[in-house]
């Protein structure tokens, strides 16, 4: 069966390349979401002509929020082993650009191959290298199979899926076993992910924690920040964060609520995808409420705030509003089938961080935020006007929140030299030699040639 699937896999991907070439990828260039010097690099062409130093780590993180958990542990990783080179690949044009303007000079980025054999083949040709670290849970069968088969070292870090994903999986149980079988070594964000791994018969596998736990908090302008604090100095704000399709709804009857006792209560609205802003505004205005968009903002910030909500309509801000704003609802939680957005984000510019009931994505961290009294729950529209009314007239309760998050951060810091250990195994010099004789594979972990010898 598993043969069987890898090889209808493997037809349908390889009709599949002369469409995105000539159609899709055209399209997509002329819409603006391929980067047009860059975007042969998805076909395995390679922009950046320079060649690899004697060992190279590869690094793969899907988008923005995978990209940003890895600055940390690149930053580590690059104290600690100076001489190797650090290869970053992701997959969108955003992410790209936080590598660029956040990441450490040495880090080398390209756009990940897509999962043709053609375009792999000259990526894995050029770039040789000698450790491929993949980020959370984009599993690619035929780049998987074909670093196995170059027999490079494979870890999956911080995986993570949901129970429902979990299940569909357990479906296709052998070739979910076939494809996690090509990593050395998997680490999960979770103590039930792991069990539920080594349930179906993977034993290589390890919980050591989230690596969002290390990640640095967004960067921000601090002029911009100054005007945005005199432009809303007096007016009581809040902020939803990564909102999406429903959610705009329930935050909007809360700040309506909200306003009948703090009449110059403002909002600022960040939703997840801008190119939803005419949608959300036009709702916003179906609602009885002013709005006014950042970019309007920008143009004449000297003026006092005066709209009820501030739509952001940009991306790459997040820190900004962060840093100002003193309460936090995270998205993505206030309806089902989302999972959820990341709460240490806020936690870690000292907000206070409210979340809704639909936080699967992030159940552990939810659990220990709630055991640590670190994050605050509100089940719906009622809840969520009835808490941030509280936490604005009592200042006392917000800093009680905020000092049991920065303790709680605090605590899980533990996670970059866990998967820094955890690494060192597959981390040679260039004479071969171990760099951190302490630290060993995990128990149950196969060594490398007998996991080729098992495939």
């Amino acid at each position: 069966m598993t043969s069987f699937i890898k090889l209808l896999y493997g037809i349908l991907i390889a009709l599949f390349e002369p469409f995105y070439r000539f159609l899709i990828l055209p399209r997509r260039l002329k819409k603006g979401k391929e980067d047009p010097r860059r975007y042969l690099e998805k076909l395995g062409s390679i922009s950046n002509a320079k060649g690899k130093a004697q060992k190279c780590v590869w690094f793969h993180a899907a988008s923005v929020g995978e990209s940003l958990s890895l600055l940390k542990l690149i930053e580590a990783f690059i104290k600690e082993y100076p001489t190797w080179d650090i290869l970053l690949t992701t997959g969108t044009m955003t992410s790209a650009k936080i590598v660029e303007q956040r990441f450490p000079k040495k880090v080398i980025h390209q756009y990940a191959p897509l999962d043709f054999k053609s375009a792999i083949k000259r990526f894995l040709s050029h770039w040789k290298p000698d450790l491929m670290v993949w980020v959370e849970s984009e599993l690619w069968p035929n780049l998987i199979f074909q670093a196995h088969k170059q027999k490079i070292p494979l870890v999956l870090l911080n995986m993570r899926l949901s129970t429902r994903s979990f299940k569909r999986w357990v479906f296709l149980r052998s070739v979910f076993l076939d494809l996690l079988n090509c990593f050395d070594l998997v680490l999960t964000q979770t103590k039930e992910l792991d069990q539920n791994l080594k349930h179906i018969g993977y034993k290589n596998s390890a919980f050591c924690g989230n690596l969002k736990y290390a990640a640095d908090h967004p960067g921000y302008s601090k002029q911009e920040l100054s005007d945005l604090q005199k432009s809303l100095k007096g007016c009581p704000h809040w902020m939803a964060a990564s909102t999406h399709k429903g959610e705009e709804e329930i935050v909007l009857d809360a700040h309506t609520e909200l306003k009948k006792t703090k009449e110059n209560a403002c909002l600022v609205l960040v939703i997840r995808h801008p190119h939803r802003c005419e949608e959300v505004e036009r709702l916003i205005q179906n609602q009885g409420l002013s709005v006014q968009r950042y970019s309007a903002w920008q143009k004449d910030k000297n003026a006092p705030f005066e709209a009820d909500v501030l739509l952001v309509d940009q991306i790459g801000v997040m820190g900004l509003f962060y840093e100002h704003a003193s309460f936090v609802l995270v998205g993505g939680s206030l309806v089902d089938k989302i999972g959820g957005h990341n709460i240490l984000e806020p936690m870690r510019q000292n907000c206070v961080a409210l979340h809704g009931p639909y936080m699967g994505n992030f159940k552990e961290i939810i659990k220990e935020a709630q055991v640590a009294k670190a994050a605050l729950l509100v089940k719906d529209k009622k809840e969520l006007a009835f808490s941030l009314l509280e936490l604005i007239d009592n200042p006392k309760i917000a800093q009680t929140y905020t000092k049991n998050a920065s303790l709680f951060l605090t605590q899980q810091t533990k996670v970059l030299s866990t998967i820094l250990e955890r690494l060192s195994p597959y981390l040679k010099d260039v004479n071969g030699k171990a760099q951190n004789n302490q630290a060993k594979p995990i128990e149950g972990t196969e060594s490398r040639e007998n996991a080729v010898e098992r495939a």
